[in-house]
């Protein structure tokens, strides 16, 4: 109960401060507001900048079960799925075992497992946060495509080889950072997943996202009676080295997500004013 306080003092806050339409808000200029336009235009800064000109967005009031269908349907947004599950396996498994792991198998008191569990999460806080810088340098750089890509798939595989050098280290200080540097890795990918959503999405963002995070927690979902069968077995190596695996499949997954800009694939995007799909 005191741990909820402070997420309903936020709520609390949110609801005095926030407003359903920019134009509702008193904090949005005018030069803002003329920016986003009155029926809903937008400009496109993720696909080329200012100079891009402006895209048109169509907001749907709700979303129909044949639309979320035809969404799941596409590959890039089944794949950014796939992706997203087979990382949180490997970020539940570090989020909710950490603790147990210290305890039983590197013979931590519950105190220093306490103090030492902390660290992980720590590293992937900042590594969230490095991880949107950048994403957002790369997508300069290499443009939307490779962009998003290369985060993934450079971190995703040091994770993996991170979760193995921490079970197999015989100094157990040396596997508690190890745990917190593959935390980071991992989490220098959120930026790139939910960036990628959004881009893919367009108008669907919501929805893509919404079928994104559904994979995600399916990661979670996995991870549990798996990692309670091994860690009651005490055979940590085969949770990791799983972990591991589902690092690697979540780094392939990107080879095959497609969030070119339109007008680089010659394809509509997502959700054009017309509401037609583009089907990777």
């Amino acid at each position: 109960m005191l741990t909820s306080l402070p997420a309903l003092l936020l709520i609390a806050v949110w609801a005095w401060y926030g407003r359903n339409t920019p134009r509702e808000h008193p904090s949005v200029s005018a030069l803002e507001l003329a920016e986003i336009g009155s029926e809903g235009l937008v400009k496109d800064t993720v696909h080329g900048g200012a100079d891009a000109g402006i895209s048109a967005v169509d907001p749907q009031p709700s979303v129909s079960l044949k639309r979320l269908l035809h969404l799941a349907g596409d590959r890039s947004v089944l794949l950014l799925a796939l992706s997203y599950m087979c990382m949180n396996y490997t970020f539940y498994l570090l989020s909710n075992w950490v603790f147990l792991y210290l305890v039983q198998e590197r013979k931590f008191s519950l105190l220093e497992s306490g103090w030492l569990s902390a660290a992980p999460p720590l590293a992937a806080a900042i590594g969230a946060g490095i991880g949107g810088v950048a994403t957002g340098v790369c997508c300069k750089r290499f443009g939307a495509r490779w962009g998003f890509r290369s985060v993934p798939l450079a971190a995703m595989p040091l994770a993996g080889a991170l979760l193995l050098l921490a079970v197999n280290a015989t100094n157990p200080y040396l596997a508690v950072v190890a745990l917190a540097a593959c935390f980071g890795c991992v989490e220098l990918t959120e930026g790139s997943f939910w960036g990628a959503g959004m881009t893919v999405g367009r108008g669907d963002t919501m929805s893509v996202c919404g079928i994104m995070n559904t994979g995600g927690n399916l990661g979670g979902i996995i991870s549990i009676p798996i990692v309670a069968y091994l860690s009651g077995r005490h055979l940590w190596f085969a949770a990791f080295l799983i972990g591991s695996g589902f690092a690697l499949v979540s780094a392939a997954a990107w080879l095959g997500i497609d969030v070119a800009p339109a007008e680089d694939t010659g394809a509509p995007p997502l959700l054009a004013s017309t509401g037609s799909a583009r089907i990777s």
